[in-house]
């Protein structure tokens, strides 16, 4: 099983290179894509792997790109994610599975996840991001390919309560690109929670009642 690289340790290190890792681990801007590790999440996959969206991400100013891929494995736009990652400057890297899945959470000032409610709680867990002038952006995109809607319930629950966005649409990967492309912030000062989606949620059980019901299941 393959596991997404992590930030070399600096225990070891003398303290001229500690300050300057330490230095250079504040000041890098890092999103993180999750999809889950048991059901493909296709679409997502292969937005976040668009030269539209790491270009987005180089022209915001982040400089590492890790995804989660799960199960799914497009061998051919991995390659082309990599040549592109190079050319703009952001360092890609994939996994199939992330052991450090709550610490990359914590790290990264942009992410993303799949509408699964481990990975929400997650990112709804690790808080403020270290660096105090940077918020965190948690932007959750629900898999609505999978048979029941409980994905798309709980991603707008919690975005209801303001704990992170949501974009749900339908359409294909361009679509999906659109409006990830959107939420990529050009300033991380200061970020600020809102719900973004371009779908009709009147018939999403979007309701306090849910996320109540997650986080018993999930804590206890």
């Amino acid at each position: 099983m393959e596991h997404c690289p992590i930030l070399p340790p600096i225990i070891d290190l003398p303290i001229e290179q500690k300050l300057k890792l330490k230095s250079i681990y504040k000041t890098m801007k890092e999103a993180y894509v999750t999809t889950g590790a048991t059901s493909p999440y296709e679409r997502l996959v292969l937005a976040v792997l668009s030269t539209r969206f790491i270009t987005a991400l180089a022209t915001a100013g982040f400089s590492k790109l890790t995804v989660q891929h799960g199960t799914f494995k497009p061998n051919r736009e991995f390659k082309e994610a990599l040549v592109q990652g190079t050319a703009q400057r952001v360092q890609i890297s994939f996994c199939e599975y992330d052991s450090s899945l709550a610490a990359r959470m914590a790290r990264s000032q942009l992410v993303f996840s799949h509408g699964g409610a481990g990975c929400i709680l997650d990112a709804v867990r690790v808080g403020p991001h270290p660096n105090g002038k940077d918020g965190r952006r948690v932007v959750v995109v629900p898999n609505n390919a999978l048979k029941d809607a409980h994905q798309r319930e709980l991603a707008h629950a919690f975005a209801d309560m303001g704990l992170v966005e949501c974009i749900d649409i339908e359409g294909g990967v361009d679509e999906l690109v659109d409006a990830l492309v959107q939420v990529v912030p050009t300033d991380t000062t200061n970020l600020t929670t809102t719900i973004t989606t371009t779908t009709d949620t009147k018939n999403c059980v979007a309701h306090g009642a849910i996320v109540e019901s997650v986080v018993s299941q999930e804590l206890y």
